[in-house]
């Protein structure tokens, strides 16, 4: 036998898991997971190597980042490039792989049928990488191509400047991300030559874990484990030079920056040991982080809130500072303006509330809610994908006692000396302040930081600032500021009623009632997941949601505030389990409250009791706008590809552009709020969800308590909001072209997005966009991606505008113009037609099917996920349930001849009808335009195509100046 199964290892489990396991180790020392799942549609891989950045040769940086992007091109095994995507991508797959600070991880999921030649080619990352002159030279582009995408990114500027307190030979200063700079700066050969040497170092078996989850047998799963892995050579890995003896900062420092988004933060990094391998079943350090984190009466965000100077507060055991047996424990506040004018006293609260927590014994109670809850979440638990659950289990194998794989979320041990001790290290002295905005700090004469060009300044703490913190007493806190209180919330009866039977689900189903005064679509389901659990699901379709900027904006600021409101009132609920969320839409806004059943209609009784009363102070009103214009205006620094469908949405569907909602929030005042507010919730026309856990009677009680809700409003009978969702009519055969400038000044990189438009939407016709981009999607991404290195994001997939369909095509990156990639996918989408459909056999062509089909007949896998297309469905009035079988018959029927007739009438250059979007850099836009060559067409279009194009001269008047499609719905 060429694998040992790990004896005396009983892995622990919840009653209801019904999956098999097995965890081994081979002759060769690789640690392998195994996971049987007789219902799982997908297999899943994924392969962690303990070689991360940290483990970058000197001279090299980024060189652990480059190898990962490196072995997904070619093996010795596999020489032909991309042939490892290909074949994923056609099996009904996708691959990825990041790499962190001590390891590198690498994943896929493919269909279960594909799985052992998956592997097999999987398995040569490990074994025989080539490392190509040609590849490296041009991989090298992607590793720039990323590195210039993230540049606008705060997180990573963010982490750039705390490697710059720290001690100086200490592995955390890595960059580990890379670029042409770091990694080029000995030459090419010398960049192999170190490619080769750093996976003959640290690529040995005795540092992998290999995880797999499939619905093979476990003995099969063996032996494929075994043929294809075994070759992996083993050696023991010297870690010495990457080794953390001591915390790697030696002091505390006082950090000031300018951001990309516009968002006012104070993070406070405290530097904490952290040996996750044993620390895990104390749970000291999230004891701390619960009570620092928590929203409730009492708690430090809550105080914050009601002097507004807060809007948010997050605190963790900072991952990112995860430094062999160091970590961080981070407490991030966004400020408000009022917050940044009183900084010194947020810092006082902040503190002031760690000496509650140095002065009080810690609470056994609130320790053991953590505990039940945990446990609670641990038995009944909804299954995860395979990809997500090998994730998981991947990580906590490489940090837990393997026995602990599932259960280490549930490993409590009260040990008040430790939670002490820990909370010894929170003081001012040690820690890293840093305090980070868009426009509300000075910059002029700050440093600039090396690899992101972050505007910064660092000094040491104020020792009047630390000796102010240190004098902070106990008697002199607000009694306003205490730990919380008993969870009233948590449930406490687990009955369920009798499950859904398989043959019985054919999804929710309507219920009609006479007697309603008002319109409701009111839907249920059973248990069908055999879970002490519900759903309950609202859709608000309210007139004048989206008729203007402004009402859009009113809207959205409606559930901003309602979500704000629920967070104070509610938050001991979500840590019970019971959740409640508010989003806005186009027609109005959807309520979902979901959780355990037991406590779930008294707490959505409670939730609409709350909208019912809403109003809002004036004060909490000026704080969520000031907060809605930031999370508006931090849009506008989101990547291209973003901005650039946003853009091409506001021409087709006349959605809303992020500028003209902030400069109708800047309009609104207090009092025109409350006036849309009353008005807009006069007149109601609500559809509803009830799933899961609930026996009859209680159903009728959701509808009871809705009944009492809407109370006297009225009800609107007719649906106005069509009039605001119909998509510009498309001239046959005509190319549209529209020119956007960036809405980030520093941004760097372009983009293009073209849409090639199909119709409405109809089963059939969606089918074969879906088969198409099935067939064309790896090869169009190793083509421009891989081989002409035209940008780092290149996508394409299937595109929908409301009740009409497409196909996008989209490249973002700083090496080419928009105008440049944009002829680059047209010539390859033109030449994949000619070629590689006309080339397809039968066989190959039903190899892509059967992937497809695997994607039509995969099941929601638990009962979250089930619940939320159901009611996406609902509310998007797409009440066809069925909608997969439907496209799987229709997948059934296509064939090859007729499958590239129907694709060339729509993709090739002379018959399509296409939209594209060009998103220029701000500087590239004035140079077009002060050189009056803005608007031309690409170079080398008119001698590839003859067809009417459609230059687009303004793109905020574009959708009002066309005629419109009509409302016709899905088949």
């Amino acid at each position: 036998k060429n694998f040992l199964k790990m004896n005396e290892i009983e892995l622990e489990k919840p009653k209801r898991e019904d999956r098999e396991y097995s965890i081994y180790t081979l002759d060769n020392g690789l640690t392998v997971c195994l996971v049987k799942d007789d219902e799982c549609d997908k297999a899943a891989a994924r392969m962690s190597v303990k070689a991360g950045f940290y483990h970058d040769f000197e001279k090299f940086n980024g060189l652990a980042h480059f190898c990962e992007h490196m072995l997904f091109l070619n093996t010795e095994k596999y020489p032909k490039e991309g042939e490892y995507g290909d074949y994923i991508k056609k099996n009904g797959g996708m691959s990825n792989a990041y790499t962190a600070q001590e390891d590198t991880n690498y994943y896929f999921q493919v269909n279960n049928n594909a799985l052992e030649e998956a592997l097999d080619r999987f398995a040569q990352f490990f074994i025989s990488p080539l490392f190509t002159k040609d590849g490296t030279s041009r991989e090298i582009d992607a590793i720039q191509s990323e590195y210039e995408k993230n540049i606008q990114t705060d997180y990573w500027k963010n982490m750039e400047l705390y490697k710059l307190n720290a001690i100086k030979d200490s592995p955390f200063t890595i960059f580990g991300m890379g670029n042409k700079n770091t990694l080029l700066s000995q030459g090419v050969e010398e960049l192999r030559d170190a490619l080769f040497r750093f996976h003959k170092k640290y690529y040995s078996a005795k540092v992998m874990t290999l995880t797999i989850c499939s619905n093979l047998e476990m003995g099969d799963l063996k032996e494929i484990v075994a043929k294809y892995f075994s070759e992996i050579v083993s050696f023991d890995v010297d870690y010495s030079k990457s080794k953390f003896s001591k915390i790697p900062f030696e002091k505390g420092c006082w950090i000031e920056s300018k951001s990309i988004k516009n968002l006012d933060k104070l993070m406070i990094n405290f530097p904490i040991p952290y040996l996750q391998n044993v620390d895990y079943l104390k749970k000291s350090h999230d004891y701390i982080g619960n009570l620092l984190a928590h929203e409730g009466k009492g708690s430090l965000l809550q105080n914050l809130k009601d002097k507004f100077w807060a809007t948010a507060l997050i605190s963790d055991v900072n991952k990112s500072f995860q430094i062999g047996d160091f970590s961080s424990i981070l407490i991030e506040i966004h400020l408000t303006k009022e917050g940044f004018k009183n900084l010194n006293d947020v810092i006082k609260m902040v503190f002031s509330y760690i000496t509650i927590l140095k002065n009080t014994a810690p609470s056994k109670i609130l320790f053991k809610e953590l505990e039940n809850m945990a446990k609670m979440k641990f038995e009944f638990f909804e299954k995860k994908k395979p990809l997500s659950s090998i994730m998981e289990y991947s990580d906590a194998l490489n940090n837990y006692d393997p026995r602990h794989m599932l259960s280490h979320k549930t490993k409590f041990k009260y040990d008040e000396e430790h939670i002490m001790y820990l909370l010894n290290f929170l003081t001012p002295e040690k820690a890293i302040f840093h305090l980070s905005s868009k426009n509300e700090i000075d910059v002029t004469n700050f440093s600039i930081e090396e690899h992101f060009g972050t505007p910064y300044s660092m000094s040491e703490v104020d020792p009047n600032l630390i000796e102010s913190l240190n004098s902070i007493k106990l008697k002199d806190i607000h009694e306003n500021l205490h730990i919380p209180e008993v969870n009233k919330y948590i449930p406490e009866s687990f009955d369920m009623i009798e499950q859904l039977k398989e043959e019985e689900d054919n999804g929710p189903t309507k219920i009609l009632s006479q007697k309603t005064p008002y319109p409701l679509d009111f839907f249920v389901k059973g248990n069908k997941f055999n879970l002490p659990k519900g759903f309950i699901g609202l859709h608000f379709k309210l007139p004048l949601s989206n008729g203007s900027p402004e009402t859009s904006a009113m809207n959205t600021l409606f559930t901003t505030l309602l979500d704000d409101i629920f967070s104070d009132e509610f938050y001991s609920a979500t840590l019970a389990g019971l959740n409640v969320a508010v989003s806005s839409d186009h027609r109005g806004f959807l309520l979902i409250c979901q959780g355990f059943s037991d406590k779930l209609i008294s707490f959505f009784e409670s939730v609409l009791e709350h909208l019912k009363k809403f109003n809002p102070s004036k004060d909490k009103f000026d704080t969520i706008l000031e907060k809605q214009i930031k999370r508006y205006d931090s849009e506008l620094t989101h990547p291209p590809y973003h901005l650039t469908m946003h853009s091409m949405a506001h021409m087709f569907r006349n959605s809303v552009l992020i500028t003209d909602l902030i400069e109708a929030l800047k309009s609104i005042d207090f009092e025109s709020f409350n006036a849309f507010v009353k008005l807009w919730m006069k007149t109601i026309n609500l559809a509803c969800l009830v799933e899961g856990n609930f026996k009859k009677d209680e159903i009728d009680l959701v509808k009871t308590i809705i009944d009492k809700f809407v109370d006297q409003r009225k009800g609107c009978q007719q649906d106005p909001f069509d009039l605001f969702r119909r998509v510009v009519k498309l001239e046959d055969k005509t190319d549209y072209f529209a020119n956007v400038k960036s809405f980030n000044s520093s941004e760097t990189n372009s983009c293009m997005d073209l849409y090639y438009h199909i119709g409405y939407t109809e089963t059939n016709l969606a089918t074969h966009i879906d088969l198409f981009n099935s067939l064309i999607s790896s090869p169009f991404f190793n083509e421009l991606r891989t081989v002409q290195q035209l940008g780092y994001i290149v996508h394409c997939a299937p595109k929908k505008f409301h009740n009409v369909m497409g196909m996008i095509f989209l490249i973002q990156g700083t090496k080419k113009t928009p105008k440049e990639t944009f002829m680059a996918t047209i010539q390859y989408i033109e030449e994949f037609i000619e070629k590689d459909l006309n080339a397809l056999t039968n066989e190959e062509f039903q190899i892509f099917k059967d992937g497809l089909m695997k994607s039509y007949e995969e099941k929601n896998p638990n009962f979250s996920s089930e619940c939320f297309r159901h009611f996406g469905l609902i509310s998007n009035e797409k009440k066809r349930f069925d909608y997969k079988q439907l496209a799987a018959n229709a997948l059934k029927k296509i064939e090859l001849k007729p499958f590239i007739q129907t694709i060339s009438s729509y993709f090739k250059s002379q018959s399509s009808t296409r939209f594209c979007v060009f998103y220029h850099t701000e500087q590239d836009y004035k140079k077009l335009e002060e050189e009056e060559k803005l608007h031309n067409l690409p170079e080398g279009y008119d001698s590839f195509v003859q067809k009417k194009t459609h230059k687009i001269n303004d793109i905020s008047s574009f959708y009002g100046e066309q005629d419109l499609l009509t409302n016709k719905h899905m088949d």
